[in-house]
């Protein structure tokens, strides 16, 4: 029946500031909702309805359904949102290798600006070009360093575990304080050595791992097929 299903109109100007609108709060309400959860949808998400975001935005439901239809876009915008936030301004110079850094930074600070979005970004679908650009750039940077295809993806895919990683580490608390070695077994003395350091400089670490991982790859062989020689 006529007026049953709310009208979507073509994607103009302000459809494209409702959702900038939309995505603010509803970032925010997912970084409000605390550490990386092992759900796809955060505790902020999980209680954020469309017509909380309507009230939020000063519209009525039915009038945010002309411009999001329906709650299983907002992740979508959420990951469009923060992919935004992960490229670097302005886009990173130099050449090669020396282009990935900023990349590689952009997401580590996106990360640790919104920790518990951390998980959405990693399982939500997103084809947009927001969402996509830090990828691109990453794998443009690495084919421009003399890779081909299957080895920057490969490339690619070391460097955002790595991100992850010294992310994960960093927000759940590890080297961050000094722990009596007698909370270690004694047979394991290499983490005996160093739990009784002082707390470890995250950003320095980040920065040395990076390092490491680009020497790396400027000495990984590859034959024209993208695997290692």
């Amino acid at each position: 029946m006529a007026g049953d299903e709310p009208v979507r109109v073509g994607r103009d100007h302000v459809d494209i500031v409702v959702e900038d609108r939309c995505a603010f709060f509803v970032t925010a309400a997912v970084s409000a909702g605390g550490p990386p959860a092992a759900s796809a949808h955060p505790v902020g998400l999980q209680g954020f309805s469309m017509r909380t975001l309507a009230a939020r935005l000063g519209v009525s439901p039915m009038a945010l359904y002309n411009h999001v239809s329906n709650w299983g876009e907002l992740p979508g915008l959420v990951v469009d949102r923060l992919g935004g936030e992960m490229q670097p301004q302005p886009a990173p110079a130099g050449h090669g290798l020396e282009r990935v850094p900023p990349i590689a930074r952009g997401i580590r600070s996106a990360y640790l600006g919104h920790p518990a979005a951390i998980v959405l970004i990693q399982t939500t679908t997103s084809t947009s070009t927001a969402a996509l650009g830090p990828i691109e750039e990453a794998l443009a940077a690495l084919v421009e360093a003399g890779m081909d295809p299957l080895a920057a993806r490969s490339a690619w895919v070391g460097l955002i575990a790595l991100v992850t990683g010294h992310v994960s580490y960093q927000l759940t608390g590890h080297f961050t304080g000094p722990v009596s070695a007698d909370a270690v077994p004694a047979e394991i003395t290499h983490l005996r050595e160093i739990v009784e350091l002082a707390p470890l400089d995250y950003q320095n670490a980040f920065e040395e791992a990076l390092a490491a991982f680009l020497r790396g790859l400027q000495h990984l062989p590859v034959d024209g097929r993208g695997r290692q020689s």
